[in-house]
C-alpha cells in the first residue's frame, strides 16, 4: 500500500477495487517512508473508510485492514 495512503480517496478506491477482485490478501503493508511514516500509514489505513463520508460505499471490512497490518509479507513473497 506505499505511497497510496497520500491521497485519501484513491487509497479507498484502491482498497475498494482490490476488495471487489477478492485480491485484498495481495496486499502487503508498507509505509513510502520518508513521504509517510510506518506510524502515518497505519492510521490513515485503520481510517480509510473515512474518505468516503455520508456513507454509501463499500466497507473495507476491519479483519482486511488488520489482515495488511499484521501479513508476513515475507512468507507471501516465498521468502521466509
Amino acid at each position: 500500500i506505499s505511497g497510496c495512503v497520500l491521497r485519501p480517496w484513491g487509497f479507498y478506491q484502491a482498497l475498494a477495487t482490490a476488495l471487489e477482485w477478492g485480491v485484498l490478501d495481495r496486499l502487503l503493508f508498507a509505509s513510502d517512508y520518508p513521504a509517510s511514516t510506518p506510524a502515518e500509514t497505519r492510521a490513515k489505513l485503520r481510517a480509510v473508510n473515512e474518505a468516503w463520508p455520508g456513507g454509501g460505499a463499500p466497507i473495507i471490512p476491519d479483519r482486511a485492514i488488520l489482515a495488511i497490518e499484521e501479513r508476513d509479507s515475507l512468507a507471501l513473497l516465498g521468502l521466509a
